[in-house]
C-alpha cells in the first residue's frame, strides 16, 4: 500500500470513529485523549437486551448504557458471521472490499490471516499513543501469522486466537499473546450428542461442565490491563465469547435458579453442529447474557458496546412455564 493510500485509509478510519465518540457523548470537553473501551458481544441479539424489550433479560448495566448515551439503530455489523464481521470492524473497511470474507480455518489453529501490513484501528491507536489491549476471541489470523492481534497493533491479547476453539467456554488453555496459558479443565468433548433415549440423566450433561470458566479468567486480565494503564490513554478491546454457543455456564451462577423459574421445563438440547448438549437451553444462553451484562467497564472511560452480527428472535416463555419474569438485578 502507497503512503498516499495510507494516509487516506487512516482518515477513513479515524474521523467516523472519533465522530461516533462525539456522537455517543455529547458536550464532553476532552483534556486529553479519551480511554476507549469496545465490547463486542457475539452473537447477542436483539431480543436478548432489557432495553430493547427483551421478556428475560438481566441486564441493568447495559440498560443503564442505553438510558445514559446513544442509541444507533441503523449500525450495522459488517457482516452476518464472525471473521468478516470482525475484519470490518478491525479495517474500516467495505465488507466488498475487506480481505476477510468467510470463517474460511486454517490447521492447526486459526482462521486465515489479512494481508501483511493491513491497516487497522488497533494500530491506528497505538501509533497514537495508546495502550492497546484485546481480551476474548480474535479470529483473524493464527498464532505467529502476520495478522495475530500483536501483528495488527495491540500491545496485550488474551484469550482465545481460533473461532472454533472458542465453541468450548472450558477449554484447557488460552493465548497470552504467543504463549499458551493452561487452564484447570479436563478434556470436555465439544462435538458429542446424547441420545434422546433412554432420556439422558443430569450427569450425563454434567461431562461437558469443566472447572475454570473461560471468560472469568479472560476478564480477570482485562481489568489487570485496565488497572495497569489506568492513567491512560487505553484502549480495550473486549470481543467476548458470550453469549455464543456453547450453552456452558457454571453451575453455581446466581442467576441461573431464577432464570429456571421463569422458563420452566424445558427439552434438553442433545449436542450436534459441533456444540455440547444443554440440560435447559433457553435458561442457560439467559444466564450468558446476564454474565455478559456484568462485563460492563464503568467512567471515565467511554464504553461501546455492539454485536458482530446476530440476531435473535425474541425468545417466548414456554407454555408450560408459572414463573414470572426474572427481577432486574443480576
Amino acid at each position: 500500500m502507497t503512503r498516499s493510500a495510507r494516509a487516506r485509509l487512516r482518515a477513513f478510519l479515524c474521523a467516523p470513529f472519533l465522530a461516533l465518540v462525539a456522537a455517543l457523548y455529547p458536550g464532553i470537553a476532552v483534556a486529553r485523549p479519551p480511554n476507549i473501551v469496545f465490547f463486542l458481544a457475539d452473537d447477542l441479539g436483539t431480543g436478548d437486551v432489557a432495553a430493547l424489550e427483551s421478556a428475560y433479560a438481566l441486564t441493568p448495566n447495559i440498560d443503564s448504557l442505553f438510558s445514559r448515551g446513544t442509541r444507533l439503530s441503523r449500525h450495522w455489523a459488517g457482516s452476518a458471521v464472525c471473521a468478516p464481521s470482525r475484519c470490518v470492524l478491525m479495517t474500516g473497511l467495505h465488507p466488498g472490499h475487506a480481505p476477510i470474507r468467510s470463517n474460511s480455518e486454517v490447521q492447526p489453529e486459526g482462521q486465515r490471516s489479512m494481508p501483511a501490513g493491513t491497516l487497522t484501528l488497533p494500530r491506528l491507536l497505538h501509533d497514537a499513543g495508546y495502550a492497546t489491549g484485546g481480551f476474548g476471541k480474535w479470529g483473524l489470523g493464527p498464532p505467529g501469522s502476520v495478522s495475530d492481534p500483536r501483528a495488527t497493533g495491540f500491545d496485550r491479547f488474551f484469550g482465545y486466537n481460533c473461532q472454533r476453539h472458542a465453541h468450548s467456554f472450558y477449554t484447557q488453555y488460552l493465548w497470552d499473546n504467543s504463549e499458551k496459558v493452561p487452564l484447570d479443565n479436563p478434556p470436555v468433548p465439544v462435538r458429542a450428542t446424547l441420545p434422546s433415549a433412554p432420556a439422558p440423566a443430569a450427569a450425563d450433561f454434567a461431562r461437558f461442565l469443566g472447572t475454570t470458566y473461560s471468560t472469568d479468567r479472560i476478564g480477570d486480565e482485562a481489568v489487570h490491563f485496565l488497572r495497569a494503564h489506568a492513567e491512560g490513554p487505553f484502549f480495550l478491546y473486549l470481543p467476548t465469547t458470550l453469549p455464543h454457543v456453547a450453552l456452558q455456564v457454571p453451575a453455581d451462577e446466581p442467576s441461573l435458579e431464577r432464570h429456571r423459574r421463569f422458563f420452566g421445563a424445558e427439552a434438553p438440547y442433545l449436542g450436534g453442529n459441533g456444540y455440547v448438549p444443554c440440560v435447559e437451553p433457553a435458561a442457560t444462553l439467559a444466564v450468558m447474557v446476564t454474565m455478559l451484562d456484568r462485563e460492563h467497564v464503568a467512567d471515565p472511560s467511554w464504553p461501546l458496546p455492539f454485536a458482530d452480527g446476530a440476531t435473535r428472535v425474541e425468545a417466548v416463555k414456554p407454555a408450560g412455564a408459572t414463573g414470572d419474569a426474572p427481577v432486574t438485578e443480576p
